[in-house]
């Protein structure tokens, strides 16, 4: 097959189309993203099967559960990564707000992080309802990101809290954690894409996950805040609107159609 030289017209286009989308370092991070996929998928099933079909030792099968809780991190990793370069590109995260039950969601996350983590203590204090107007799966990635990152920077023998407070004009998500306290220089910047708080990035965090918790919270328009001191720990607290019978008046001033009333997790 005949080759072009290195400084014929044809390899030059050829140079300058197939190399510019990796001259984009925030295309080329959402491109390596999404060709991760598959094989993290793969490896999360092939733990799940191996769990489901028993027999295992119980090495083995502490082995299987820090394969699949390394698995699912790297896919947060992912899922982040995607989201940062879809903000970047278009501006925002896309959301399909309906009324959901912001202390299932709660309950569903705890649990999760607790079948990952079965060597931390996470406690729950939710309400047996909390409705909120959100998007299940966008409210389940920020309880996931937060839990992780309390998980990861919480010492291995305190406990981690969750709380979830109804209140008549808002509904408060808290998620604590013991140990040093964020100093205030990485605090002014800890939702910014790319920092990585107390630990630095030793952790191997690409330090997104914060950033989208604040982008998710902001499309809902709720609000992201952290207090940390070295008597109380660190909190987050996010800050939503409580699902109403109607939603806020349109930009025409009419009232948008009912809700659901039910709960509903997607």
């Amino acid at each position: 097959m005949p080759r072009h030289p290195r400084n014929a017209p044809g390899a030059r286009a050829g140079e300058r189309s197939g190399g510019a989308r990796f001259r984009d370092p925030e295309r080329l991070l959402g491109i390596v993203a999404h060709d991760l996929r598959t094989p993290l998928a793969a490896i999360r099933m092939s733990a799940a099967l191996l769990v489901r079909d028993g027999g295992l030792t119980p090495e083995q099968a502490r082995t299987v559960a820090r394969m699949n809780a390394s698995a699912a991190r790297m896919a947060r990793i992912v899922r982040d990564v995607l989201d940062f370069t879809r903000v970047r590109q278009e501006g925002r995260l896309p959301m399909s707000l309906r009324a959901v039950d912001l202390g299932r969601l709660a309950r569903r996350a705890v649990a999760e992080i607790s079948a990952a983590h079965p060597d931390r203590d996470v406690h729950l204090d939710a309400p047996a309802s909390a409705p909120v107007l959100g998007d299940p799966d966008r409210l389940l990635q920020v309880l996931g990101n937060l839990l992780a990152n309390a998980v990861q920077h919480g010492p291995p023998e305190a406990p981690v809290r969750v709380s979830v407070r109804a209140e008549a004009a808002q509904v408060a998500l808290e998620v604590h954690n013991e140990g040093p306290p964020v100093p205030p220089d990485v605090r002014s910047e800890l939702f910014e894409p790319f920092r990585r708080g107390q630990a630095g990035g030793e952790d191997g965090s690409l330090g997104l996950g914060l950033f989208i918790v604040r982008e998710i919270v902001r499309a809902h328009g709720g609000a992201v805040e952290v207090r940390s001191a070295s008597r109380e720990g660190t909190t987050f607290t996010v800050r939503l609107s409580p699902a109403c019978a109607r939603r806020r008046a349109g930009p025409s001033g009419a009232s948008s159609p009912d809700l659901e009333s039910g709960p509903a997790e997607g």
